[in-house]
């Protein structure tokens, strides 16, 4: 009898220990879901600052492009009138 009751108070013991451990490890997993739902957010966060500063790289290289077009453009038309002055100079 009393072999039983030793046994018994050591599984109480037993099952109380694996009780707060499972509390435990309860919580840990809810902080863990915790923590990867604030890195889920900064992430998406950081994904759409990412995609706007890309949108924004891109209208920008397009504006530089024309502009670029525009010079080009404005350096060969000066160029054209430059040559049609010089041959007037030389026709005179």
């Amino acid at each position: 009898m009393a072999s039983e009751q030793l046994r018994l108070n050591t599984t109480k013991t037993k099952n109380l220990n694996l009780r707060k451990e499972i509390d435990m490890l309860r919580k840990e997993v809810s902080s863990s879901k915790a923590e990867c739902t604030r890195y889920d957010k900064k992430i998406k966060k950081a994904k759409k600052e990412a995609e706007i500063q890309n949108q924004d790289y891109q209208a920008v290289s397009k504006i530089a492009e024309e502009t670029n077009n525009q010079i080009i453009a404005l350096q060969a038309k000066h160029q054209e009138e430059k040559d049609r002055f010089e041959s007037e100079i030389i026709t005179l």
